[in-house]
């Protein structure tokens, strides 16, 4: 079993940066859960996720200017991730493999299956302080499934081809 727990990247979606989720991903063969603990800031705060992508495609969101991953924090929800597949729904096998948690609340998501590789886990938040100006926050989790690279060495499509 292997754990991967990072101290939350914090990429500001606006002058003022939302909180960030704690997140931490355990891995246990071919599967993995992750543990997303949403802060009690002033105001309202909303977090989801995992949304995961190989290593390769995150190295290229976060590099990307277009993207500009540290301005639009939400940009990491573009492309096909690894997980959640696409099509998913609540009560399929392996249940909560994208989960909402308001403030103050903790959540279990699971993958249910992943191949060998490496990857990043990101969850996204959405904030707002009296009904002020909304930011945003993006925490970002690497962790290795197996031996790594294969699943994690090939850069995903990230808008069709």
């Amino acid at each position: 079993m292997a754990f991967a727990i990072i101290a939350a990247v914090a990429l500001p979606g606006s002058a003022s940066a939302a909180e960030k989720a704690a997140a931490e991903v355990t891995v246990n063969g071919n599967s993995a859960t992750v543990t997303i603990t949403v802060p009690e800031p002033e105001g309202d705060i909303q977090c989801s996720g995992p949304w995961v992508h190989t290593a390769a495609t995150a190295d290229l969101i976060e590099k990307s200017p277009l993207l500009d991953l540290a301005n639009h924090p939400e940009h990491w929800l573009h492309g096909a991730p690894v997980h959640p597949t696409l099509g998913y729904r609540d009560g399929e096998p392996g249940g909560n493999v994208y989960i909402h948690l308001n403030k103050g609340q903790t959540g279990v998501a699971n993958i249910p299956v992943i191949a060998d590789g490496d990857y990043v886990a990101g969850i996204h938040c959405v904030s707002a302080v009296n009904g002020g100006p909304v930011s945003t926050s993006l925490t970002l989790v690497p962790f290795t499934v197996g031996t790594g690279t294969p699943g994690g060495g090939t850069p995903a499509p990230m808008f069709g081809s």
